[in-house]
């Protein structure tokens, strides 16, 4: 920001984007004035070792056997499936998927893929660190109640 001569800015992310937007609010509180987070919870594996996308390997454990193009979105489903730890990260990479004349192909490389799965960390202590009011119609009962927390510390008179 600073490079393009931007003093404040309003950043939106969605998935991943959303993790740096979150990341950016919490360490960047002077620049950022606003920040919506779309689609990304804060909740993820508490130990976290920071890899570069050069760094993972093409075909990790979670990619290896997927295919390049797949015939059908079927085919791609209960492939993703089978290597998925959950419905909805399985429903997040079938939505990244698209169609041409061969079949479907994902929007992102395998190791786009298997990068952002590596870097997926919790950020909850940063929270606190951002002043915002969630609005989530996918969080779980028990986000839900971690955001209501950080939020009552923040604000207090918020019940």
């Amino acid at each position: 920001m600073e490079m393009l001569g931007i003093e404040h800015a309003i950043l939106v992310g969605h998935s991943m984007g959303g993790g740096i937007v979150g990341y950016l609010a919490a360490t960047y509180q002077n620049k950022v004035k606003a920040a919506a987070i779309l689609d990304k919870t804060a909740r993820g594996p508490e130990k976290h070792i920071p890899i570069l996308s050069s760094q993972v390997k093409y075909y990790d454990a979670f990619t290896k056997d997927w295919c390049e193009t797949f015939d059908t979105r079927r085919e791609a489903l209960e492939c993703i499936r089978i290597s998925s730890g959950s419905e909805l990260e399985t429903e997040y990479f079938i939505n990244s998927l698209y169609e041409d004349k061969s079949g479907y192909h994902f929007l992102f490389s395998k190791q786009a893929l298997a990068a952002y799965r590596a870097n997926n960390y919790d950020w909850m202590d940063l929270l606190s660190l951002i002043t915002f009011i969630p609005l989530s119609d996918t969080a779980t009962d028990e986000e839900v109640e971690d955001i209501i927390d950080v939020y009552a510390k923040l604000v207090p008179d918020s019940n």
